[in-house]
């Protein structure tokens, strides 16, 4: 008989035993792509209250920036604005940039009348309404000099002006008659020159108004009468000691008028 065959003696591996291979190397980097770094918002570049403020006066409240006094006038604000960390584009940032250029217009042999960030209407002879609205400005002989700048059109809550006893000098601003709230105008005793503007018409409320003892030149203006469209609650108007000519206006029948002095002209 032929010799049976051994059973092998190589080692059998069951199917558990056997290597696996992985279909994908887990060590291989990512071929997804990548995302470029984001930008924190806070790190985006934001525009300056300066520009800020320079459109909103423009755009909004429609001021034409021209003088070296208003563009000073911007740059405190702006700096105002950093320290304070806002800035509010209201009616009052409006305020604030016309009474910063009164101040620069108006310079004072007895030191400022405000200080950097304090509000206006604490300023020396300055009063405000309850809506935080300059309503008088009462600076009798503070030794003043310079101009009245045009930017005092823009105050019309404004109800009584007094810059009498200074040394003021130019022109009455055309836009003075625009602040239609005016009842009280004291600038005697001044320098001041040129003519009282035919726009004293839109003066409604004016009550009393005393230019005496300056060099205004040019005659009364014919627009000075109560005739259903002009003026008609003045009592008092004086122009003594200028240099006005020519002739009282025909009909002017100012009914409330109390005190009318031409004299020395």
């Amino acid at each position: 008989n032929m010799p049976t065959g051994k059973p092998s003696n190589r080692p059998t591996m069951t199917p558990s035993d056997r290597p696996t291979v992985s279909q994908s190397p887990t060590n291989l980097p990512s071929k997804s792509p990548t995302r470029s770094p984001t930008v924190s918002p806070s790190n985006l570049p934001t525009e300056s209250y300066e520009v800020k403020l320079r459109s909103y006066l423009k755009n909004d409240a429609g001021i034409r920036i021209e003088s070296s006094n208003a563009n000073q006038a911007i740059t405190q604000i702006t700096e105002e604005a950093e320290a304070n960390g806002e800035l509010q584009l209201t009616p009052k940032v409006v305020q604030r940039y016309t009474m910063i250029n009164m101040e620069l217009a108006l310079s004072s042999s007895v030191g400022n009348l405000g200080r950097f960030n304090q509000d206006e209407c604490s300023w020396t002879g300055i009063t405000c309404n309850g809506n935080g609205e300059v309503t008088d400005i009462r600076l009798l002989g503070k030794g003043l000099q310079g101009s009245i700048p045009s930017e005092v059109g823009l105050l019309q809550a404004l109800t009584h002006l007094d810059l009498a006893s200074n040394n003021l000098q130019g022109t009455l601003p055309e836009e003075l008659y625009d602040v239609l709230s005016l009842r009280k105008v004291f600038l005697y005793q001044n320098r001041l020159s040129g003519t009282i503007s035919d726009k004293i018409v839109n003066l409604w409320s004016l009550k009393d108004f005393n230019l005496s003892s300056n060099q205004l030149s040019g005659p009364i203006p014919s627009t000075l009468r109560s005739n259903g469209r002009g003026i008609y609650n003045i009592r008092k108007f004086n122009v003594y000691d200028n240099q006005m000519t020519g002739t009282i206006p025909d009909g002017a029948n100012l009914k409330q008028l109390q005190y009318f002095d031409l004299g020395r002209n």
